[in-house]
């Protein structure tokens, strides 16, 4: 069975095509794998792997769907995560790495059932990263957060610190509006307050703009 379907996530439109053997789904656009999904069940395995047998098979799986040839600049992603689902499923989170950052939203998820060395699940994200330089100081960045506490309950920062974040733009919106996602990523200051909804606003690294 093949249809095309709406990621309402990603606002993109998808191929799925259904198998005796699972389920794969293509961006319609790039025509790239975008996940994979097993039909195999009841793999039931009490064994307990090392963190170092798990990897090795989820990099030998990778090697063999050709994941070079899938994901732009591979060998620019660095392990994240490394955990045990349940009973008979690991999950190895490649994340691609900017300066130092992780950039979450361009990550390759694989889970597998190691006792039989076979991938139950793929998944890509490729929300790409849109700057990559500095031009603001953290001490300007503070300072820009500074004006948030004229309208916010908080009476101090907590932090102040360098990430990747997805802009959601919600100082620009009329108040109640439902945002619409953005399918960009931006290196910002994240300035965490310390009040009790512990609330964030991201500083753009690069124009010093609020971009959520």
């Amino acid at each position: 069975k093949v249809e095309r379907i709406e990621n309402n996530l990603d606002s993109k439109e998808e191929v799925s095509v259904d198998t005796e053997y699972g389920i794969f789904y293509f961006n319609s656009d790039t025509k790239k794998l975008r996940k994979y999904i097993s039909k195999k069940t009841k793999v039931k395995s009490e064994e307990n792997y090392p963190d170092e047998r798990i990897v090795e098979i989820a990099n030998k799986l990778l090697d063999t769907i050709g994941i070079k040839d899938i994901v732009e600049d591979f060998s620019d992603y660095k392990i994240r995560k490394i955990e045990k689902f349940d009973s008979e499923i690991w999950t190895v989170e490649y994340c691609k790495v900017y300066d130092g950052i992780e950039n979450t939203a361009e990550a390759v998820v694989v889970d597998v059932f190691p006792s039989i060395g076979e991938l139950m699940m793929l998944t890509i994200r490729n929300t790409k990263l849109t700057n990559r330089e500095v031009k603001i100081t953290k001490e300007y960045a503070m300072k820009l957060g500074e004006e948030y506490l004229k309208r916010s309950v908080a009476t101090g920062i907590k932090s102040v610190e360098l990430g990747i974040v997805r802009p959601n733009l919600l100082f620009r919106e009329e108040k109640g509006k439902i945002y619409k996602h953005i399918n960009e990523m931006r290196k910002a200051y994240i300035v965490k307050f310390d009040n009790k909804s512990k609330s964030e606003v991201y500083i753009d690294a690069t124009t010093g703009e609020f971009i959520g």
